[in-house]
């Protein structure tokens, strides 16, 4: 099954331009997902945010893997750190 293009979301680096995350919505639902992922490069300032509303699922690109995830209880903000797969 081919899924809308809409549904496809890649979260990358605007320091760096490293595609960070990919982000699939697979269906319609009222569920929020707010997420920040963190950039593992040396020089690079930031994180980059995105909101989902449905179901989604991720994964990183080739050559990175998630190390660390927290979900913040009050602001419901999930941080993902992904670093190079060494």
């Amino acid at each position: 099954m081919q899924l809308p293009e809409e549904n496809l979301v890649h979260v990358q680096c605007a320091d760096c331009d490293m595609r960070l995350m990919e982000f699939i919505k697979i269906r319609e639902s009222n569920k929020e997902h707010k997420f920040k992922v963190l950039c593992p490069g040396e020089k690079c300032e930031g994180s980059w945010e995105v909101e989902i509303i449905g179901d989604c699922v991720y994964n990183t690109p080739e050559g990175l893997v998630i190390e660390n995830m927290n979900l913040n209880e009050e602001t419901g903000v999930m941080t993902i750190e992904v670093n190079k797969n060494e």
